[in-house]
């Protein structure tokens, strides 16, 4: 943030400047200044000036003299609207084969899906550098995959209890932080390094008690899977797949943090990606049986289920005023919103679901034996400044 902050802060010479802009810069701090060093990757032909060499050979100084200019021609931005129009199909053709993040983004997003998937725009990764939960998230995922991959058929063992797991933990998150969170070890951030590392500690100790409740046998990390679906192919890799003493398998998705969230999703039977691994599992495995399912949420250390049937320490995400469904209904509806998504692409449109746009009562509605589709869905968008500018047309 302080960064962030020095960087504005240089551009505000730029920004309030109106006929001419006069930078003065010390030798000794030309190659430390960020203004200056932005200013000449992107500019040409500076006039620069050397005001000791100028002082003492009586040079005269015209920094004040007019400037020539070329006018410029006004370009108008392009305005903010509900739906691209494509002269044909050509470039909306299904692709071979998809995975949860995409279908997530056919369903709520499908401008992100144009884009990301079809056009292959991607955000910038120069100087990007993962932080915040992102980062967090994803050093516990490994911390986990590294305990289990080691220690799976110790979590039934109730001997194997929270001395060794320390001992373990101890060793391998120093370890850990120092190659993958190298964020978290700078000066200023102490604080939020021991609050990661008691929160993860405390996340594993409850996670392993959970599995050991619910009687988990066998436990598989990253389970890649890809099988046939009704738009192709779809692959993904299932955080955490677990198999109980009775044969029943379940799927875990691990997440850092969204409590609230995940909770409204499962009590409104909107947990696509759970239903989506549990799909997978059922195409895949001997029984042909639908996995249970579960969200584990990191910085709180629980379990999240619409039942306890097999997680019998789990929180409950029930509606009283709604049945849960099934995960084959859940799959029906997908397939619905789907179909729903590639006619429109079929007809060369894409769907802007962003702040500033109104849906179509018609065009926007998929139906309701499809999934609910939110007004707006651009949260998390990589392409924001290419919606276009202003009130929607």
């Amino acid at each position: 943030k302080a960064l962030q902050l020095m960087a504005a802060q240089s551009l505000k010479p730029i920004l309030a400047a109106q006929e001419r802009f006069i930078l003065v810069v010390h030798e000794t701090d030309q190659v430390h200044h960020s203004l200056w060093d932005q200013l000449s990757s992107c500019l040409e032909n500076w006039q620069e000036i050397n005001l000791e060499d100028a002082v003492i050979e009586g040079l005269e100084l015209n920094v004040l003299a007019p400037l020539t200019t070329t006018p410029v021609t006004l370009q108008p931005l392009t305005p903010l609207m509900r739906w691209w129009k494509l002269p044909s199909n050509e470039y909306l053709t299904p692709r071979d084969e998809e995975s949860y993040s995409s279908l997530e983004a056919l369903f709520y997003s499908p401008y992100q899906w144009v884009l990301k998937y079809k056009a292959t725009l991607k955000a910038g990764t120069l100087q990007s550098l993962s932080d915040g939960n992102t980062l967090k998230g994803n050093l516990v995922h490994h911390l986990y995959e590294d305990f289990f991959k080691a220690h799976s058929g110790d979590v039934k063992n109730s001997q194997f209890d929270e001395v060794p797991v320390n001992a373990w933990f101890d060793a391998r998150i120093i370890q850990l932080l120092a190659e993958e969170g190298a964020v978290l070890l700078q000066r200023g951030r102490m604080a939020e390094k021991e609050q990661f590392i008691a929160t993860t500690r405390k996340s594993l100790h409850a996670l392993i008690k959970q599995l050991r409740a619910a009687n988990v046998m066998h436990i598989q990390m990253e389970f890649k899977q890809e099988t046939d679906f009704w738009g192709g192919k779809i692959s993904g890799s299932i955080d955490m797949t677990v198999l109980n003493a009775e044969g029943a398998e379940a799927v875990i998705d691990i997440k850092w943090g969204g409590t609230k969230y995940r909770r409204e999703s499962l009590k409104e039977n909107k947990h696509v990606q759970l239903v989506t691994y549990a799909y997978m599992r059922h195409k895949l495995s001997t029984t042909k049986s639908w996995s249970a399912v579960a969200y584990f949420v990191i910085d709180k250390g629980i379990m999240l289920a619409q039942n306890t049937n097999y997680f019998p320490n789990a929180w409950v995400a029930s509606n009283d005023d709604a049945e849960a469904e099934s995960y084959g209904v859940i799959w029906e509806k997908m397939h619905k919103t789907y179909d729903w998504r590639r006619k429109q692409f079929d007809q060369g449109r894409i769907e802007l679901t962003v702040i500033g746009t109104k849906p179509d009562d018609v065009d926007s509605n998929p139906g309701e034996d499809a999934l609910e589709i939110p007004k707006t869905n651009d949260g998390f968008n990589d392409f924001k400044v290419l919606m276009g500018f202003g009130g929607a047309q």
